[in-house]
């Protein structure tokens, strides 16, 4: 910035389609318009990036769609930044319409460009959740795990795809597996100990065969090796 002066390249207006934007539609899409002929006197490439196509009112969408095409060389990318659908695209097009001898940005459909996506996301979500199932200990930190993985082609697809927050929760997911399947087993193991533990401080049957269970209880807890059959949870 010499002199104060900011050099600008190219232009990404911005229209919001989806049901919960701030503004009525039509003042959005009059402010949108206002701007554009403001732009366009400078002679510098403009793109149109409807946003939120997730959550779109078709109508909306398609009045951006009449907009762009009623101007002279103006595009429109349909964008989700939700599910990282052509968040790349519209700068891409943009560099192509800068560079004059780069052949016309080709620019998909929200609808295909999100079958595409999701596609690729399922792919990688498998190999993620596959890498993800190589961590034993449920003890194991987000952290920790994630600092190892940083340079895994599957996590570094996996995160661009899909981001940091779904790929933690998502090995949060695994880690409550682990530990839920690490009770179980304990569990098992001490449900198949009782009948040897009951043996070792009951071993006469006639004395306990007219006990219910807390009278039996109490009497287990006066032997001497309680304390090493069961633990006391507090």
């Amino acid at each position: 910035m010499p002199e104060g002066k900011l050099n600008v390249a190219g232009f990404l207006l911005r229209i919001d389609v989806s049901q919960g934007c701030n503004r009525k539609f039509e003042d959005q899409l009059k402010f949108a318009n206002n701007l554009f002929v403001q732009l366009s006197k400078s002679k510098i490439p403009v793109i149109i990036a409807a946003t939120k196509c997730d959550e779109c009112v078709d109508h909306y969408l398609r009045e951006v769609q009449a907009f762009a095409s009623n101007k002279k060389k103006l595009l429109s990318v349909e964008i989700s930044a939700g599910f990282n659908v052509n968040t790349e695209t519209r700068f891409t097009a943009l560099v192509q319409m800068l560079d004059k001898t780069r052949s016309k940005p080709k620019i998909i459909p929200y609808l295909d460009a999100y079958k595409t996506q999701r596609q690729l996301a399922v792919r990688a979500t498998d190999k993620f959740e596959k890498l993800v199932q190589t961590v034993r200990d449920y003890h194991a930190t987000w952290k920790t795990v994630s600092n190892k993985l940083k340079n895994h082609p599957d996590y570094e697809e996996y995160i661009n795809l899909e981001g940091t927050r779904k790929a933690r929760n998502a090995f949060s997911k695994h880690i409550k597996q682990l530990k839920q399947e690490h009770i179980r087993k304990r569990r098992e193991e001490y449900v198949n100990t009782l009948p040897r533990a009951f043996n070792t401080l009951l071993p006469n049957l006639e004395e306990i065969v007219h006990l219910n269970w807390s009278e039996a209880l109490k009497l287990m807890e006066k032997r001497a090796d309680f304390q090493l059959c069961f633990v006391v949870l507090e």
